[in-house]
């Protein structure tokens, strides 16, 4: 229905391809594939979401949550991706077991310097995905789909948070994400489906864990929602 992806992966890894190649189809005066929901409030919508999205057997995770990429749910119609972001360090799953059999769960001071930033669940040793990645698709998704609003909801991993914040912006996201710049994340009434797409700002970031406080009680990151302020 959306899409499609291209089958050429010139990233020269095993993960998704990462080229959204053709204009939607879906009609043009839709909001998420219906007319019906162009004058709706968001709120007043169920979202079907898919939890811990990252983590696909189409992206080698051992114990995957899903069968497909978060990539093809997005082309099935999916307008919710949960993700969890992680520290990494290049362990292997064989790490992980010789870890979990030894009972060694700290990073030593090697490979805290060289952490960097993944999409995983519970340990990038399991499989991860590059935040550029999953990131830049998801804004060219939006680049091709002007109808189609996104929520993401991340589980922020311990000392990541200004990682993940700077990955956003490095995508180019930013200019499609939801402020409320003058209630503080706080947000009493939604906009409409329309409303959304008339001002372009069509993606929703939602975020738990990780050092994110209620919005009501604390400044929360610029463009990222609580979820536990909204979410029940």
């Amino acid at each position: 229905m959306y899409g499609p992806w291209n089958e050429d992966n010139d990233s020269g890894s095993e993960e998704t391809p990462t080229t959204l190649t053709a204009k939607s189809s879906a009609c043009e005066n839709c909001c998420n594939g219906l007319e019906s929901n162009c004058d709706l409030p968001i709120d007043q919508v169920t979202w079907a979401m898919v939890h811990n999205a990252m983590s696909s057997e189409d992206d080698s995770f051992y114990a995957a949550n899903n069968d497909l990429s978060l990539e093809k749910a997005l082309v099935e119609g999916y307008r919710g991706l949960m993700l969890d972001s992680c520290l990494c360090n290049g362990d292997t799953i064989v790490d992980v077991i010789q870890d979990f059999v030894t009972g060694n769960d700290e990073d030593t001071e090697e490979n805290a310097e060289e952490q960097y930033l993944g999409f995983c669940h519970g340990t990038c040793g399991a499989g991860s995905r590059k935040p550029e990645t999953v990131l830049n698709n998801i804004k060219t998704f939006l680049d091709v789909n002007p109808n189609e609003v996104l929520i993401l909801e991340f589980e922020v991993g311990e000392g990541t948070l200004e990682l993940l914040y700077q990955a956003i912006n490095d995508s180019g996201l930013e200019k499609y994400v939801l402020r409320d710049e003058e209630n503080d994340g706080t947000v009493t009434t939604w906009p409409t489906f329309q409303q959304l797409i008339n001002s372009n700002r069509r993606l929703l970031l939602f975020a738990h864990n990780g050092g994110m406080e209620s919005c009501e009680t604390s400044t929360c990151p610029e463009g990222i929602f609580y979820t536990y302020d909204h979410f029940r």
